[in-house]
């Protein structure tokens, strides 16, 4: 299974990645965790992120979650035909295999970091 990404915000990271679950707010009011395959990023930040400063990606490995992952219409942007991932339940940190810090300019575009 393909690698799967979430974006946070660099001053979350820390806290997230010292606990066994992360629960975005997403999960309690829409019960759901947001996710992307890599190709996805790309109309995601264009639509959510432009210009932001003080974003990560975390780089999650499928085959370490606990919790059941549905490829769904999106939800929150256009429906461009594609499915998006989507975790029902939360994010166990045992997951995340990477994290980027990311560089987003005033088109949209980005660049990946590595951090851990």
């Amino acid at each position: 299974m393909k690698k799967l990404y979430h974006i946070v915000n660099k001053s979350e990271l820390e806290t997230i990645l010292q606990t066994q679950e992360y629960t975005p707010a997403s999960l309690g009011s829409e019960g759901f965790v947001h996710l992307a395959y890599y190709e996805q990023l790309q109309a995601i930040i264009s639509q959510f992120f432009v210009a932001a400063t003080g974003v990560c990606l975390l780089e999650i490995d499928p085959n370490k979650l606990s919790f059941e992952v549905k490829n769904e219409a999106p939800v929150g942007i256009e429906n461009d035909g594609n499915l998006y991932p989507h975790l029902y339940g939360p994010l166990q940190t045992r997951a995340v295999c990477r994290v980027y810090e990311l560089t987003i300019d005033s088109q949209g575009n980005f660049q990946e970091d590595e951090l851990r």
